[in-house]
């Protein structure tokens, strides 16, 4: 990643279930040591802060989206469009998809994100602008959330 510009705000997107925030913890400790003066905004579903409510300062702003691929019963994608307007107009200087999932990336590229950082496992690595090195083989998630933050 360009190192030049200064990263003041992260935002880092993972709209799935709860194992998956769990799994995301690590990640969230290595951005804080990165970036220790960013703020951090995690686009997730509505359960996450209670996820992490016993790690309070590893996200600074939750920004919550039960999104319908997820949670079936919703079927709300105006409030998508939303969200994403929200988003850009907080401005920030990087935004992380930390499941190469092509609905997140997009997410991440209509908000107007200029850094987008992410695998592309589902396609989207066209809107990425830093994209992750996929090695070939099925590897547990917690690899690739330590390939991310290298």
């Amino acid at each position: 990643m360009d190192n030049h510009a200064p990263i003041n705000k992260i935002l880092l997107v993972d709209l799935h279930l709860i194992g998956d925030i769990v799994m995301l913890t690590p990640l969230l400790v290595e951005l804080k040591k990165i970036y220790p003066n960013a703020l951090i905004t995690l686009m997730s579903g509505s359960w996450t802060e209670q996820i992490l409510l016993n790690n309070p300062n590893l996200v600074d702003f939750y920004c919550t989206y039960d999104a319908p691929w997820v949670v079936k019963e919703k079927k709300d994608f105006f409030s998508l469009f939303k969200k994403i307007i929200f988003l850009k107009r907080q401005k920030f200087d990087l935004a992380i998809d930390a499941r190469g999932d092509f609905r997140n990336i997009v997410i991440m590229s209509l908000a107007g994100i200029y850094k987008r950082v992410g695998f592309s496992f589902s396609g989207g690595g066209w809107l990425l602008t830093h994209k992750i090195a996929d090695r070939g083989k099925l590897e547990h998630v917690m690899f690739h959330h330590h390939q991310i933050a290298l």
